[in-house]
Formats: C-alpha cells, structure tokens, sequence
C-alpha cells in the first residue's frame, strides 16, 4: 500500500513537472520571438444595422500602440471599404495621424503576437444564433498572406468562435491582460476636460471615443463658412455631437431626469413630435398642447410601440412577440415629457431546422415634444410651433428637435423678419468618391422658416457652402495633424 501512495505521488510529481517545463518552454517562445513592422495585429470591431448604423472599435498594431476608431460617421466607412485590405489601409492611415489611447508592454505584445502567428485560419469557426438586432462584438486578426480577416471570436446576434487552440488562448489573453488596460485609458480620457480656443472663449466638452478634441465655438455663420479646410475635415471625422458646439443651448444630455431601473442595456434615443390629424381638438397654434390631450398621445404612441413589436401573427410558429413591458415617466419641462420605454421582445426562428426562441431586451428614450405638430398629405410635408414665438423662443424649441441629428449642427442663428423667423444650421458629411482617392467634406446649409401670424414651419433644402478634399491623387492620408 505503501509502494502504491509513493508510485502515485511520484507519477504526480512528474505531470506538475512536464506541465511547468511545458509552460515554460512555451512562454520562452513567445519571449524570444521577433515582432513584425507596421503591421496590424487584432482588432475589436461593433457593427450593428439596427436602429442606425454603428461601426468602432479598437485595434492594435505591430509597436503595441493601442488605436480607437469609429466608422459610423467618417470617411472610413467599413460600407466603402471594397476589401478587407482596403478595411486595413484604413486603419494605417488612423496610425500615420492620430496618437494611440495606450500601449501594450513588450511581454504581452510578444504573446499576442505569438498566438496571432500560430492561428490556423482554415479551422472551422462554429457560431449559434442568440439574439436579434444586438449587432457584432468581434475580435479579428488580419493574415497577409491572404489579404483577409479572419474572425477568432464573435458575440452579439451570434455567438462563435474560431476552433483553433491558439484563436481560444488569443481571446483568453485580450479578455484578462489587454482589455481592462483599454478601459482603464478610455475611462481616463472620457473624463470631462476644459479646453481652451486661442481665438474663442473656453467652453467645457465631452471627450467621445478616448479622444481629447479641440473646442470649437463659432460666432457668426461667416466664421463658419471661412474656417480652414483642415478644422472642417477634422470636424467630420471626429466624435462630436450637437452640444459640443453651443454654450448656451438648454437641451443637454438626455439624462436629464435620472431614472435608471436596474437593466444594464442600451436606451435608443427618440425625439418625437406628433401628428396634427391625431388631434381630436381644435388646433390653437398660440397655446401649447393642452396637458390632458398631450398625455392621451404619448399612452397612444407607447401602445403602439409595442403594438408594433408584435410580429408574430396568429397560427405562425416564427415571428417576435413581447412577453414582458415596462414604461417609466422620467420628467418634464416645458419643452418636452421624457420616458423609458423598456420591453423584452420573445424572437423565434428555425436554426439548422430546429424551432429555437431567444429572449432580446429591448429599450428608448422617448422624448416627446410638447409644443410641434406636424401636418402632412401626399403632397406636403410641413409643422406648426405652438405657444408665444419670438426668436429665443424659436431658438430653444428647434434646438431640442435638432439636439440629436446623424451630423452634429456645428452652428446655428435666428434671424428675425417682419414676416418670419429663420433657424439657420450648418453641419458637415462625407462624399466617398474615386475609390477613396477623392474624397470630400461637405459643410451644408440648412434652413427652416417659422411664420409669425400661422406659426407655419417649413425648410429648404440643404445648400452646399464649400467642399474639403480629403484625400487626394497626390495625397495618401489625411491632412490632420
């Protein structure tokens, strides 16, 4: 019995020791190899085509230099990116004119690398369907020799992975020694900084996707109009929002009321007005809606968002159907009334032919403005501003429902006529063109018209200012500093 304790200890012993050589032969390896140049190594990719386009990320390169990018509203567009080597260029062209939020130290970029370069990119990637609308979280290394991304792990409308060993042991290592230090810079660089213009007052901005921006204020619509191509090109293709660029709009964040269930899911923000042929009272354009009238909407409105939700008709075995609901008043003022409109939506569909049912929680902001009514036929579309009009009033009325346009408003004015008030905004977009090779920033004009004696609203349509070569023949990355 005796001989047999000892036989098995020793036996023991040796499997611990084969396991530490093992490892440590191994982490030898990845210590001892030599780094590639100007090479991008693995990217962190969301992309979701649901509720409005979104694309960012991060990515990190062959140095350790941990980079940001968000393509839902540049010139790098991953829609516009031909091939996964155009989606690449992409990201040099970041490296050649931003700076990166971090760096990885020499170890875990060696051990990166080592994994990266031992994927075999023909193994089998498995994936399940787990949810609808919630979009792509994946982690992906580009192989040269194939000019192509290959996916080693994806979560979001599906989950899967790449069967590969080293593919598993690449995540196991972002997931615990690179992705905390990545949160830990951006939470670092989202704090709140005051910046200062050398020509303009200093205004307080929030630092979007580990950037720090500078601030712009513009004070006259020719500043605008006359501002370098360079602060116009930089303007486009950075993370700023409506707010960033007024210091004495009203309408902040949408946070304003504080409530916040325990869910720990993303709210789609909503600005919403109301239709005149909804009305079951007189319209009186010099009042605003009346309280009870304005309440009956907003029940009718939420009804039919989950009205809506259910697609699933009688009979059918698929289709998406709402099994729970919930609906939270928020506050108000006398812009707008705010709700959280929270629901878990039951989708069912055949995977590999087999009934399968996923639960997908669904959540909006809904910020329903008090004071606009929209009238509209086959032939027209136009609204009414209720309530006593002046131009301040103007102002802070059309500010909420522009606050949370695609392209941030990066001024706006009123101007008062004997007739009518004018709300003028610029704002910017990207013209893909050429393959990349001519690519332009536009700065747009647009105008709505308020009327004094029938509180008509109408606009125009956007007029083109100027336009910014980004990138040109003669020209491989962007003029930015």
């Amino acid at each position: 019995m005796k001989k047999k304790l000892i036989f098995s200890f020793c036996i023991m012993l040796f499997i611990l020791i084969s396991i530490y050589f093992i490892i440590s032969f191994t982490k030898r390896e990845w210590k001892a190899v030599e780094l590639p140049s100007d090479e991008i190594l693995l990217i962190s990719q969301y992309v979701n085509f649901a509720w409005g386009y979104q694309n960012n990320g991060i990515f990190i390169d062959s140095e350790g230099g941990v980079y940001s990018f968000d393509f839902t509203q540049t010139s790098y567009n991953l829609n516009q990116a031909s091939t996964d080597a155009d989606f690449i260029n992409n990201l040099h062209t970041i490296r050649a004119n931003e700076d990166p939020i971090t760096t990885l130290n020499a170890d875990t970029l060696k051990e990166l690398y080592w994994y990266v370069s031992h994927i075999n990119i023909d193994s089998t990637f498995t994936k399940t369907h787990r949810a609808c609308d919630a979009g792509s979280d994946s982690l992906k290394i580009y192989d040269t020799s194939v000019q192509k991304l290959i996916t080693c792990y994806e979560t979001g409308d599906y989950d899967g992975e790449l069967q590969d060993a080293y593919a598993k042991k690449l995540y196991s290592l972002f997931k615990r020694k690179i992705q905390p230090i990545i949160n830990f810079s951006t939470i670092k660089n989202d704090s709140k900084q005051s910046l200062k213009s050398d020509s303009k007052d200093s205004t307080e901005i929030s630092v979007i996707q580990a950037e720090t921006l500078p601030t712009y204020h513009f004070t006259s619509s020719e500043e605008v109009e006359q501002m370098p191509d360079e602060d116009l090109i930089f303007i486009n293709q950075h993370t700023y929002k409506t707010m960033d660029f007024y210091e004495d709009g009203e309408f902040k964040e949408l946070d304003l009321f504080g409530i916040e269930p325990d869910r720990d899911i993303y709210e789609n923000v909503s600005i919403d007005f109301f239709w005149l042929k909804d009305l079951e009272i007189d319209l009186d354009v010099s009042k605003p809606i009346p309280k009870s009238e304005f309440q009956r909407l907003v029940d009718n409105d939420i009804e039919m968002m989950y009205y809506y939700a259910n697609t699933q008709k009688p009979g059918d075995e698929t289709g998406r159907v709402v099994v729970s609901k919930d609906t939270f008043f928020c506050g108000e003022n006398d812009l707008y009334a705010e709700y959280s409109v929270r629901y878990t939506q039951r989708c069912t569909m055949y995977e590999n032919d087999k009934l399968t049912s996923t639960d997908v929680p669904r959540a909006y902001r809904q910020v329903y403005l008090k004071n606009y009514i929209v009238e509209t036929n086959v032939n027209h579309w136009r609204a009414y501003l209720l309530g006593e009009l002046s131009a301040d009033y103007v102002k802070e009325q059309l500010d909420v429902f522009h606050s949370y346009d695609t392209n941030p408003i990066i001024y706006r004015e009123v101007i008062e006529q004997d007739n009518r008030y004018i709300y003028s905004t610029y704002y910017t977009s990207f013209e893909y063109s050429g393959w990349g090779k001519n690519n332009v920033v536009i700065l747009w004009n647009h105008k709505n018209y308020v009327y004094k004696n029938s509180h008509l609203v109408t606009g125009t349509n956007p007029f083109e200012i100027r336009r910014a070569e980004i990138l040109g023949t003669e020209n491989d990355v962007l003029p930015v500093e």
